[in-house]
């Protein structure tokens, strides 16, 4: 059972189809309220009056220091409603995105129109063995039988973000609450991930197992502005790429941290 909590409600249990790839999230009569992240994203205040929906992605190293942008997508309210997800790709240099904790902002400045934005965590199942070893471990664990309470099993950024993942899946808040909010995705680095797949979602084809992935498991990035009726009005698929060096006169160009590539 999936269910959704986000930093305005708490949800009750969903069914699991709610998280599948591409789904939008599931209608909701259940939750208590709690007051949004407040956002460091100053580009959130500089977009249009009519901004349905907002989606800015920054990084900040490890070290600290202000957060550096990498983009946004805006989805305006004069755009044809109710589309579905709308392309939102973001590339940030692959050293930077390893060793930085990514902030993902979300939002609307018409809250007549999104009573709440949701945000579905991207997300993998990493092995269906029970003999699985973790990357950096080295013990086995039970990814066949046991896999919905060994957060090990799974890999991006859900179960970084949630300790019972694939229980929860995402969060979502309301409007009243704010404009505004952020999820902060640890760095890879920190989590001794050992490539970028811990935030890059760029696997092409999801129906193929490959080494540290189960075919059809892939979960992307999604946000989405819902109405009362918990409608999706207006969508983006997020993802996050990773740049790698471009090479100089004699060297050429070269892929220092893996992701899907």
């Amino acid at each position: 059972m999936k269910k959704f909590i986000l930093i305005s409600i708490i949800f009750g249990a969903l069914s699991s189809t709610i998280i599948s790839c591409g789904s939008p999230p599931a209608k909701v009569t259940e939750g208590a309220s709690t007051t949004p992240t407040p956002t460091p994203d100053v580009n959130f205040d500089n977009t249009p009056k009519n901004t349905a929906l907002y989606v800015g992605v920054q990084t900040r190293w490890e070290g600290g220091g202000a957060p550096t942008s990498h983009g946004e997508c805006i989805a305006l309210s004069t755009a044809p409603i109710e589309t579905g997800p709308e392309t939102c790709d973001i590339t940030i240099p692959e050293g930077q995105l390893y060793y930085s904790e990514l902030m993902i902002t979300m939002g609307s400045k018409l809250a007549e129109t999104c009573s709440m934005v949701s945000f579905t965590a991207y997300a993998y199942k990493r092995s269906s063995s029970d003999t699985y070893v973790p990357p950096g471990e080295s013990s086995p664990v039970k990814c066949a039988t046991e896999a919905n309470s060994n957060l090990a099993c799974w890999g991006g950024a859900g179960p970084a973000l949630y300790p019972d993942y694939p229980k929860t899946g995402g969060q979502y808040f309301l409007l009243i609450n704010g404009a505004s909010t952020t999820i902060n995705i640890p760095s890879g680095n920190s989590r001794r991930y050992g490539s970028n797949r811990g935030t890059v979602n760029t696997l092409a084809d999801h129906t193929t197992s490959i080494s540290g992935y189960v075919a059809n498991t892939m979960q992307d990035y999604y946000v989405h502005c819902l109405d009362i009726w918990a409608q999706p009005i207006y969508s983006f698929k997020l993802t996050i790429k990773d740049e790698d060096t471009k090479g100089t006169e004699n060297e050429p160009a070269r892929n220092q941290i893996p992701d899907w590539d």
